[in-house]
């Protein structure tokens, strides 16, 4: 039997946008004493709201990319990190007289 607050939660809860229901799953989904049975000690070294925020803003950084991306007013972010075969085989450049860092040392002073 569900108590009468849980009850009274799950109708508000049934009101509210879809925006506002994926951030109250969201918060409660990162609230640390909600999985933990109760009487047991929840560990957590961040606040729920803290996670949350930051969970909410790389969705929202996420989705926004995307939709940038597929209007073509972004270019699809490329893979990243240098492929290992590419950074064994790379041989620095010689030239001719001192050290290209001296030269450009010089030339700031």
């Amino acid at each position: 039997m569900v108590s009468h607050n849980v009850s009274r939660i799950l109708q508000d809860a049934q009101s509210l946008s879809d925006a506002e229901r994926e951030e109250l799953r969201l918060l409660l989904a990162n609230r640390a004493e909600f999985a933990k049975a109760p009487g047991e000690v929840a560990e957590s070294r961040t606040s729920p709201i803290t996670r949350m925020d930051h969970s909410l803003e790389v969705q929202k950084a996420q989705a926004l990319r995307q939709a940038l991306v597929k209007r073509g007013l972004l270019s699809p972010e490329p893979p990243r990190g240098i492929p290992v075969e590419e950074l064994r085989s790379w041989k620095p450049i010689s030239i001719r007289g001192k050290p290209l860092s001296e030269t450009i040392i010089e030339e700031r002073r």
